[in-house]
């Protein structure tokens, strides 16, 4: 699914949030109650005070399996996908550090907007049938959608709204997409209304970029560890029995 692929938090996709459950909090809680004190047990990931262990990570590896079900890509039960789930989660870890150190949350009412603006796609109660037809809890995906908030929380204050634009990149911004081109909508045909759709797109493609350099600091700021030996016998011993 797109969203496990390409989790960077400007490129909304509604459908995704609804559908998608993997997150760091499925595999956190997964691990409460009884616990086995062998290999499952052990810590894979560890960020300051934030262990996952391979059996929160196998959670996360078998939700995801769930998730693609209905399209499985080629590398479904490869390395290559665990591999990517393992940075992504490392990231989402490394950005929730982030987010303690700049005491950011989300509040309800925040949740409550944010919802209520993804509900706006669903006519009458076709939201509520969406978990129903995928045997999604409401409030499981309440709670993870909550977390994704706050990773966009973070990432829009540290990158987002630190860019800084010139008159001299909108204009060129301008004169590549829209002069002449018939792309403007005839609600955007007001300059102000150009401009700012320009201002977003600009800052969008920036904080991108920007992305790598930003999480590769905290990443050594942060010492994440990982167990390599851990790590590459789960995935030989996983993979064999898939």
């Amino acid at each position: 699914m797109a969203c496990i692929k390409k989790r960077f938090i400007f490129v909304k996709n509604y459908y995704c949030h609804i559908l998608t459950i993997v997150t760091i909090v499925v595999a956190l809680t997964s691990g409460c109650g009884k616990k086995d004190t062998g290999f499952s047990d052990a810590p894979l990931i560890r960020v300051r005070d934030t262990i996952v262990t391979v059996s929160d990570f196998r959670q996360i590896i078998k939700d995801v399996h769930l998730d693609l079900s209905d399209e499985q890509p080629a590398d479904s039960a490869d390395g290559a996908m665990w591999q990517r789930l393992l940075n992504q989660t490392v990231e989402e870890l490394i950005i929730k550090e982030r987010a303690k150190e700049l005491s950011l949350n989300i509040s309800e009412a925040e949740l409550e907007a944010a919802i209520g603006k993804i509900k706006e796609d669903y006519p009458d109660d076709t939201f509520q049938e969406v978990f129903l037809e995928n045997a999604v809890s409401f409030s499981v995906w309440q709670r993870q959608y909550r977390e994704r908030l706050l990773l966009e929380k973070v990432i829009a204050t540290e990158l987002y709204e630190k860019v800084e634009i010139t008159p001299e990149e909108i204009a060129a911004y301008y004169g590549a997409h829209y002069q002449n081109s018939g792309e403007a909508s005839s609600e955007a045909d007001e300059k102000n209304n150009i401009n700012e759709m320009i201002v977003n797109q600009i800052k969008r493609d920036k904080a991108e970029t920007d992305y790598p350099a930003w999480i590769a600091e905290l990443h050594d700021r942060y010492q994440v560890e990982i167990d390599r030996d851990k790590w590459q016998q789960m995935v030989e011993t996983d993979l064999k029995s898939e």
